[in-house]
């Protein structure tokens, strides 16, 4: 059903659109910026955050667009008639703020990952259609330019292997910014979903069936098919290098976007991908509100969760599967009387700390003496008694 919309007949430029946005990261950032892009003269944000304030005021001091409103809390947004919300929180807030709109009934778009959990995500898919909003998921990389040219290559291939990397340093500098990994979310979670999108681009139908998992802290290979296509995915958050590449066949056609917009390679030859105009992101958060402003472009909207609510299902599959293969690497390190603490705090952050932001807690550990420190806590709350294997309750 066509949801009606009192200015779906007025031109785009002309309707005032009201967006809510929560999230106070780097990433809130980069979408707010992005959307003042966007944006009609008539649009504003309500940009929700307490974390981060202060130096979001100042961000706003130097932006010095007056569409933008920050607040602390939502208590009285919703009263403001907001036609569309997006969700840049912390990936494991995001059931929490996504259900603050769709509860209303409001068009609503959560950045990747949609959900941590699996069951939010089936409870928010159907909360979406009794209250009749659009409702989509941030996979940026579904409005790439270069990758639906690439996709369109293959379109006549016989596509026996797909390998698809995806690396990232321990630390970088973007947009004039240190960027580091979310070792607080399990890459299950945050890196894998970007690899799903990249396959949903190439594999339309895709039904993505998870085989094994091979862990080490510097690299994850997951092993799965789809019909006949067998596929390999690789994830590390401890790469010496950004690494974006998609390797078909064995390396006949590749396309490698770790710098954008990349190139392709094909049987040896190079050919370099230009920009056609705008950037993933800035296509992604305009489709977006186009559907807002209009749900008659809603069945053509790559990124909605009517299209993307398998990469919820596969990332839980993965979650799960990762997580048996790490606690296999660790009971091997045990088995041989490994030093843990001095030699595998890798492992110890990538199996903990995540556990821990499940509870509340968000220690830091930018330092080495703080990734230490998490790791002595973590192996001091470690239950081998448990069957589960979780950390025991800890309330310091």
């Amino acid at each position: 059903m066509i949801k009606f919309r009192l200015f779906a007949a007025m031109s785009e430029e002309s309707q005032t659109l009201n967006i809510v946005l929560f999230g106070g990261g780097r990433w809130a950032r980069v979408i707010a910026g992005v959307l003042c892009e966007i944006m009609s003269e008539n649009h504003r944000i309500f940009w929700i955050t307490q974390h981060n304030y202060d130096a979001l005021v100042e961000w706003m001091k130097k932006k010095n667009d007056d569409r933008i409103m920050l607040l602390k809390d939502d208590i009285s947004v919703w009263d403001k008639d907001i036609h569309a919300s997006i969700v840049a929180t912390a990936p494991g807030t995001h059931a929490f703020y996504a259900e603050k709109s769709i509860s209303r009934g409001i068009d609503t778009f959560v950045e990747k990952p949609f959900v941590t959990d699996v069951q939010d995500g089936d409870r928010l898919y159907a909360l979406s259609k009794e209250t009749d909003c659009v409702t989509g998921v941030n996979l940026v990389f579904m409005y790439a330019d270069y990758l639906q040219d690439f996709a369109a290559s293959l379109a006549k291939e016989n596509l026996k292997h797909i390998e698809v990397i995806w690396h990232d340093p321990a630390l970088e500098v973007r947009y004039d910014e240190e960027k580091r990994p979310d070792f607080y979310t399990c890459a299950a979670h945050d890196m894998f979903p970007h690899a799903w999108s990249l396959l949903k681009v190439l594999r339309s139908d895709l039904n993505l069936q998870i085989e094994n998992i091979c862990y080490t802290p510097e690299k994850t290979i997951i092993a799965a098919h789809d019909q006949a296509t067998e596929i390999n995915i690789s994830l590390s958050r401890r790469s010496k290098e950004r690494v974006r590449q998609i390797k078909v066949n064995n390396g006949e056609w590749t396309l490698d976007f770790s710098k954008e917009p990349g190139f392709v390679i094909r049987n040896g030859s190079k050919i370099e991908n230009s920009w056609k105009g705008k950037t993933p992101l800035y296509q992604s958060l305009e489709n977006f509100l186009k559907v807002a402003q209009d749900p008659r472009h809603a069945p053509q909207w790559r990124t909605s969760l009517e299209n993307c609510i398998n990469s919820v299902y596969s990332a839980d599959r993965v979650h799960a599967s990762l997580q048996a293969a790490q606690y296999e690497y660790l009971s091997a390190l045990e088995e041989k009387e490994e030093d843990l603490l001095n030699n595998h705090i890798d492992l110890l952050i990538d199996l903990f700390l995540p556990q821990l932001v499940s509870e509340g807690k968000r220690p830091s550990i930018i330092t080495e003496q703080e990734k230490k420190d998490f790791a002595a806590c973590a192996l001091s709350l470690y239950d081998r008694e448990d069957p589960q294997r979780r950390l025991k309750n800890n309330e310091g």
